[in-house]
């Protein structure tokens, strides 16, 4: 696969320019024709995909999207009947 084009693309919020490296008949197929971006830049981590998409730099994605891993909470009481991912309670204590 050969990478023989950068698309330049300035971030809405931050202003930051990004350039990503794409096949161009890939890139036109999705900007023009109507490709959906996931089948014809497969090869493209999701994250280049979304500055395509929004135009978002990858440290505003971050920002906006970031989800930790490690969401599970430590300190929950068990007993007490907390759903951390449903964020309520399942019963009263």
């Amino acid at each position: 696969m050969k990478f023989d084009a950068e698309v330049v693309v300035v971030c809405p919020f931050c202003h930051k320019a990004t350039t990503i490296k794409v096949v161009e008949e890939d890139y036109l197929a999705w900007k023009y024709d109507g490709a959906l971006i996931q089948n014809v830049m497969y090869y493209l981590p999701s994250a280049d995909r979304e500055v395509l998409i929004s135009g978002l730099c990858y440290e505003c994605q971050d920002e906006m999207f970031h989800c930790p891993e490690d969401d599970e909470p430590d300190d929950i009481d068990d007993d007490c009947g907390f759903d951390p991912y449903e964020g309520c309670f399942t019963f009263d204590c």
